[in-house]
């Protein structure tokens, strides 16, 4: 178990796969905000990034559809 919240950019491969894997559990499988599954299909929508800061899409690691 990797303490989280952690510098996800400093981590291996593997290591990021395993904090990917330990966020989606203690999420319960749903998404942060909607609280929906985040398995399955979800909304297909184009990102406007004007709702974001800058270089927030630089972190790969969202558990989120919304």
């Amino acid at each position: 178990m990797i303490k989280l919240p952690t510098k996800y950019s400093d981590l291996s491969y593997k290591s990021k796969k395993q904090v990917t894997e330990q966020y989606i559990k203690e999420q319960k499988e749903l998404c942060y905000h909607c609280k929906k599954p985040l398995a399955g299909p979800g909304e297909n929508r184009s990102i406007d990034l004007r709702f974001f800061p800058k270089g927030f899409l630089d972190h790969p690691l969202h558990l989120h559809h919304n």
